[in-house]
């Protein structure tokens, strides 16, 4: 029989929320340069007493590369709808690098624009 933990109910601190926030803004600064709003930490999200990041305006499903990386996918195909762009042009401008998740946080996609904080080891 496994026995269910018990809810995360203490948040991560605003430090530790603005360390994430910062550790997006320049793992996207290039999305970010490229106009629109940028990402915002929001404090009791959904009701809850967690830290979040939104991003409606982000990369689509930005906050499942956050951290890891990976690819932009709209990035990746629209640069492929231009002849003459050589593959590994395409490939490092639609790439997104990983970075570091700040100390004691556990970050987790809640939808494809919001990133939820959590204190490590919330799983």
């Amino acid at each position: 029989m496994s026995v269910k933990p018990a809810p995360v109910t203490e948040p991560v601190t605003a430090e530790q929320a603005m360390a994430a926030l910062d550790a997006i803004l320049g793992q996207f600064a290039t999305h970010i340069a490229a106009g629109g709003p940028p990402p915002a930490a929001v404090a009791q999200y959904d009701g809850t007493p967690h830290w979040a990041i939104l991003w409606v305006d982000g990369p689509l499903d930005w906050a499942h590369s956050a951290f890891v990386g990976g690819v932009d996918e709209e990035v990746a195909a629209e640069l492929g709808d231009f002849p003459g762009v050589p593959a590994e042009t395409a490939a490092a401008a639609a790439t997104i690098a990983a970075v570091p998740v700040p100390e004691g946080v556990f970050a987790e996609p809640i939808t494809g624009s919001v990133l939820g904080l959590y204190p490590d080891g919330h799983r």
